[in-house]
């Protein structure tokens, strides 16, 4: 009776840890290979996809010619007015002079039209940049911008990296954080809410001047309505299991050229073949510990896997201490069998961090 109860709370603890586990969700982040640009490398631009969890670069303070850089092919869009949307990710910038940019969502047939974030001179001037939430105005010709904080200067932050929140309702209200900052801030739905947004990214509106003045901007690991989720790489070219890429595995991927197409034979992608696509994976991960297959969207917090060793190690500390029963005297299950080194015997626990 006493062993079924051990037995329960070890488990017990197990199942509290999965759930802290499971509640850690984490939207995937949003894949930006496919992302198009316009005028993003004209003089004086530089902004690109980095790789393919990040975009940004050098950009022209202000423009006489529009530029972008943009996902054109939103999932479940186009969106319009009454749409709920939301963006999250880290942003890092430096600071500008009186710099023109916009982070959202947009119509490619007026660029006035739009929900989201931008960028402003800083105030004071000097350094960093003044973040606001913008939105097309009612009649559709210009931009209507409110800064993220009430206080002008506290909308101004120096150059650095900061994590940001922003989510729309639908109805003209924006809502979340910059850098701690939080908002709330109300907006008039345009008179044409017809007008679909259908991209997302970065947009240069044109101006009235254009200058030589740059700043830099940069996005990373960032999730938003429309995205294209991206899906780690599972390739190995670990074909013995040691956690390093090594010589060892180039003669695995020779002796099975050509062979039965098994991770174990020399097929680092799972597309059915040992071929010279598997020795360029052999290639790029020479000298490394793959990194381990996780199940997308589920990401759990350390605290999360350290409760799990506490857990079991704690369940594993009070058996082995436990003298006897309280019920009949009985010697744990593993005095029994003359082993203490460990409470389920001769079972270990195993964890591994995932890169």
């Amino acid at each position: 009776m006493r062993r079924t109860l051990i037995h329960s709370t070890v488990i017990s603890s197990l199942s509290i840890c999965t759930a802290l586990s499971t509640a850690s969700v984490a939207l995937a982040v949003a894949d930006l290979s496919e992302w198009v640009g316009v005028g993003n490398t004209a003089p004086a631009n530089n902004y690109v996809v980095t790789s393919p969890t990040s975009a940004g670069g050098t950009f022209a303070e202000r423009r006489l010619v529009a530029a972008s850089l943009s996902d054109q092919t939103l999932t479940g869009g186009p969106f319009d007015w009454f749409s709920p949307l939301s963006m999250s990710g880290t942003v890092q910038f430096t600071g500008g002079f009186d710099p023109v940019t916009f982070f959202g969502w947009y119509n490619t047939a007026n660029l006035n039209q739009r929900i989201g974030i931008g960028v402003a001179n800083p105030v004071p001037a000097g350094g960093g940049i003044r973040w606001q939430t913008q939105s097309g105005s009612v009649s559709g010709t210009t931009v209507n911008s409110q800064n993220v904080s009430d206080n002008t200067s506290t909308s101004t932050f120096a150059p650095g990296t900061y994590t940001f929140n922003f989510a729309y309702d639908g109805l003209g209200h924006m809502t979340g954080d910059f850098g701690g900052t939080m908002f709330a801030r109300n907006y008039a739905l345009p008179n044409n809410t017809a007008l679909n947004l259908d991209r997302f990214g970065f947009l240069q509106k044109s101006g009235s001047d254009d200058n030589v003045n740059t700043f830099t901007l940069n996005v990373s690991n960032i999730t938003y309505t429309g995205e294209t989720p991206f899906v780690p790489s599972t390739d190995s070219a670990d074909f013995n299991g040691d956690d390093i890429v090594d010589g060892a595995d180039f003669l695995i991927w020779q002796r099975g050229l050509g062979g039965a197409a098994t991770p174990a034979n020399g097929n680092a992608n799972g597309d059915g073949a040992v071929d010279g696509l598997d020795l360029g994976i052999w290639r790029s991960q020479f000298g490394t510990d793959p990194p381990a297959v996780a199940v997308i969207g589920v990401v759990p917090e350390p605290s999360s896997a350290l409760l799990l060793v506490a857990a079991l190690a704690g369940a594993g500390q009070w058996w082995m201490r436990r003298k006897s029963y309280t019920d009949g005297g009985l010697e744990p299950l593993a005095a029994h069998r003359g082993d203490r080194s460990t409470a389920f015997g001769k079972s270990r626990v195993v964890v591994r961090e995932c890169n």
